[in-house]
């Protein structure tokens, strides 16, 4: 692998996956401007990203309306499922034409042997808890079978399970420099990728998909083309 890992580059995303190993990478975040999709899709990055993914890797692509549509199109063969990020109570602007947007989509893609860890760490609470504790007491768990047994009471130590829905509020830090919320980057990590396995991000803005790979003891490499995202990224990742 040509590029060094557990740094941040300032570049185009080609240029960083380009350098990349087939076969290498555990999860690639795609989180470019989302009017980008369609033209970056005709450039290749789809294929690119499927060739540094391992046989157990991820890929998670985030999107929002009307940019998903030929986005969702093109995954198809790889499409596993989809979860909602809704990221904001109220929208980004009114309109008397349509409903306020609230919400992001990420899709998440994979070979047939993909690695998935379906709980987050996150402890449980509430109603949640209590549905857990009354399953253990009655020594049974209500689940449901796909392609594996029904769970058992101990499947669930490891705290809530991934939805596919999550309700976590986007924040801008610097004032202006974009970055996704570090629970829904701890939850993605801890879910997708397994511990020591490498994390790449090549629109990584301010940088906490890296730096919570770091944090969760993956190996990572991330990208941007605004310098001021790359900078403000490498000063917090110095300071961990």
């Amino acid at each position: 692998m040509s590029v060094e890992l557990n740094k941040v580059y300032h570049r185009d995303c080609f240029e960083l996956l380009r350098e990349v190993e087939d076969k290498s990478a555990d999860l690639v975040v795609l989180d470019p401007n989302y009017q980008d999709w369609d033209d970056l899709i005709a450039k290749g990055l789809v294929e690119e990203s499927l060739r540094v993914l391992k046989p157990t890797g991820n890929i998670l692509l985030f999107t929002k309306k009307p940019y998903d549509f030929n986005l969702r199109n093109k995954i198809n063969p790889f499409f596993r499922n989809e979860l909602i990020w809704k990221y904001k109570k109220n929208g980004n602007w009114y309109s008397t034409r349509m409903p306020i947007y609230t919400y992001q989509k990420i899709y998440w893609c994979c070979h047939e042997g993909f690695f998935y860890n379906q709980q987050t760490g996150i402890p449980r609470e509430g109603e949640e808890e209590q549905a857990m504790l009354e399953s253990e007491r009655d020594g049974q768990f209500i689940g449901y079978r796909e392609d594996e047994p029904l769970y058992s009471s101990g499947h669930y130590r490891g705290g809530q399970f991934l939805k596919d829905f999550l309700d976590i509020p986007r924040k801008r830090e610097n004032g202006t420099i974009p970055t996704k919320p570090t629970e829904l980057c701890q939850i993605l990590i801890r879910c997708f990728s397994p511990v020591g396995g490498l994390v790449i991000d090549p629109f990584m803005g301010g940088g906490n998909v890296v730096l919570t790979a770091m944090r969760e003891q993956r190996r990572f490499v991330g990208c941007d083309l605004d310098a001021s995202c790359v900078q403000f990224a490498s000063e917090k990742i110095k300071t961990q």
